[in-house]
This record gives structure tokens, C-alpha cells and sequence, in this order.
């Protein structure tokens, strides 16, 4: 899917070399300050928070659920994490809050 038809023709604007994905974001999840760190950890928490949210059983069935409606996380801060089209997100190479996390790296 090119990236032109999820922003109706929209560019994707990036503030200081971060894209704001907000436009299309179907979600979001918010965390304590200090709970995300950037990593893969951070993943699993959204898988966990998911699971909660929709009663599953497991991480996997959360990750799943994104996996199903073409969802992937992009940390928007240090405390929060949107839920953006993975084709949108694939296919706009960028630096983010997660890398602020981790220090740059």
C-alpha cells in the first residue's frame, strides 16, 4: 500500500527530524514516565496493555490484534505510544522517541 493513499495525498510532517504521525493515528496508549526505555521490552508492554484492553489471554493474542488490523507502535514521547498504520510507519524511514530512549542509539 503506498504511503499517499493512507494521507489522502498528505505529506508527513516531521518536527525537528520527527514525523507526526498524529493525523493517522488509531490510537493511543499512555505509560507512567520511566516505564518505556526505548527497547523491544516496550513492545511488550503495548502487547500487555493491549491484552488487557481486549480481555485476551496472552501478550500474543495483543500482538496478534495489531498484527490484524495493520497496526505497529511508534513511540510519540516517553510516555506514550500511538497505534499507526503499519504501512504508514514502514514506509517513513525516521528517528524517534524511541531512540531518545536509548540515549541516541
Amino acid at each position: 500500500m503506498e504511503v499517499t493513499s493512507i494521507t489522502n495525498g498528505e505529506g508527513v510532517e516531521f518536527i525537528d527530524g520527527r514525523p507526526n504521525f498524529t493525523p493517522w493515528s488509531k490510537g493511543s496508549i499512555k505509560f507512567k514516565e520511566g516505564m518505556l526505555d526505548g527497547s523491544n521490552n516496550d513492545f511488550n508492554l503495548v502487547y500487555e496493555k493491549i491484552m488487557q484492553l481486549k480481555g485476551s489471554k496472552s501478550k500474543n493474542q495483543g500482538k496478534a490484534w495489531l498484527k490484524e488490523k495493520g497496526l505497529t507502535p511508534h513511540h510519540k514521547s516517553s510516555t506514550e505510544i500511538e497505534l499507526i498504520p503499519t504501512d504508514l510507519h514502514a514506509n517513513i524511514p525516521h528517528i524517534g522517541s524511541a531512540s531518545d530512549l536509548r540515549g541516541g542509539k
